[in-house]
């Protein structure tokens, strides 16, 4: 395992908000997978609502015998429903079907951990009184007069910048040497003089990674890369047996990437944000379920109702999902006329009446319309005198 000795500080306040402060609570990264999410649940509620048969109903309840059934979840309303719930403003358009339920259900509690998250984030950005870092690497370090930077007396590290001969190095311990604050009698008091502020503590890498993945209070930070580079080493007796089986080992752990597994496990932090993005996706798997039983027993139930084989209804119910218009019923004129425009020798518009259509024909009187059927339906016979 490698390592090197490194820059231990107190974490520093950040800058004053600018005008994109409200996009760094979250990375980049989610908020391209927030997006993706979006257009990825729209579209799963506009193609469900299509192939779910509770999906679609009457547009004029009071023409009971109106032909044919229309979907409110069209590709702009699907857009406009996760839209506003991710900004949690509702909708007036809400899912009937079980299938677009649970996909809703899913992208509500999505929408709930993400904005939650967000908000409080955002409210440490912006509550924050900052200022900016002061040095951000050996050089900087070096380079100010204001931060005093110090080492462990008598240690690896005060021996490396004691018998370095890199100028900058040498230039440190200089500093170092000549500071009567400069030295720490052990990690411990470096540690907690650092937690005071204006003091950087120089220490072996894993040493500063261990305890910033531990400080509870996220007080400590490592500055920069480490200086330099070295590696660790079991010390045997000279000529000892187990030497050489030792050295295997650990070769073999490192091809292995064994110790690469371990110092992830023991060094490293996991900031996991995919299980949010997981439990979308299960819940969207789920409605799949959901949706085909939903389908299977309505083909079930039609097919007892209209005396047509399930294979028959199922096979046009995708045709009309896909189409987007279903006729009300699958045994009287309607589902001739349906039948013949998907044929083409009949086109939607005039297989089913107009709005305005069907409007006026509500606001006339009953008797009004009773005169009209008996006028389509009775042949009138003129005479003229001449045949008279």
């Amino acid at each position: 395992m490698t390592f090197g000795i490194a820059i231990l500080y107190k974490v520093p306040e950040k800058a004053p908000p600018h005008l994109l402060t409200f996009m760094e609570p979250i990375s980049l990264t989610v908020w391209g997978t927030i997006i993706a999410s979006v257009v990825v649940v729209s579209f799963g509620m506009y193609i469900f609502s299509r192939f779910s048969p509770t999906e679609w109903e009457n547009p004029f309840p009071c023409q009971e015998n109106y032909g044919f059934l229309e979907n409110q979840f069209n590709l702009s309303n699907a857009f406009w429903f996760s839209v506003g719930s991710i900004m949690q403003q509702g909708c007036d358009i809400m899912p009937k079907a079980p299938s677009t339920r649970i996909i809703a259900i899913a992208w509500w509690l999505f929408t709930l951990i993400i904005i939650s998250s967000y908000t409080a984030n955002l409210a440490a950005f912006l509550t924050i009184t900052t200022l900016s870092d002061t040095f951000k690497s050996a050089e900087e370090l070096e380079a100010q007069t204001e931060v005093t930077y110090g080492c462990k007396k008598n240690g690896n590290t005060c021996s490396f910048f004691e018998n370095s001969k890199i100028p900058l190095y040498q230039r440190m311990w200089e500093r170092i040497s000549t500071s009567p604050d400069a030295f720490s009698s052990d990690t411990n008091e470096g540690i907690a003089r650092v937690r005071d502020g204006n003091y950087a503590f120089l220490m072996e890498s894993p040493y500063i990674q261990y305890n910033t993945n531990t400080d509870e209070n996220c007080e400590l930070t490592q500055v920069g890369p480490p200086i330099n580079s070295l590696s660790y080493g079991i010390g045997l007796k000279t000529g000892h047996e187990y030497r050489d089986r030792l050295s295997s080992i650990i070769l073999s752990l490192s091809e292995k990437q064994d110790l690469l597994e371990l110092y992830n496990k023991w060094w490293k932090v996991n900031d996991n944000k995919c299980g949010i993005f997981v439990f979308l996706i299960g819940g969207l798997g789920i409605a799949i379920v959901i949706l085909c039983i939903e389908v299977l027993v309505y083909a079930v139930k039609r097919s007892k109702q209209d005396r047509m084989s399930t294979c028959e209804i199922l096979s046009l119910w995708l045709k009309s999902s896909v189409k987007g218009t279903f006729p009300a019923s699958t045994s009287n004129n309607s589902l001739d006329r349906y039948s013949m425009s998907l044929q083409g020798k009949m086109t939607l518009s005039s297989a089913r009446p107009s709005i305005t259509q069907a409007i006026k024909e509500e606001d006339e009187p009953q008797s009004e319309q009773t005169n009209k059927r008996q006028e389509n339906t009775t042949t009138s016979i003129i005479l003229t005198p001449s045949q008279i």
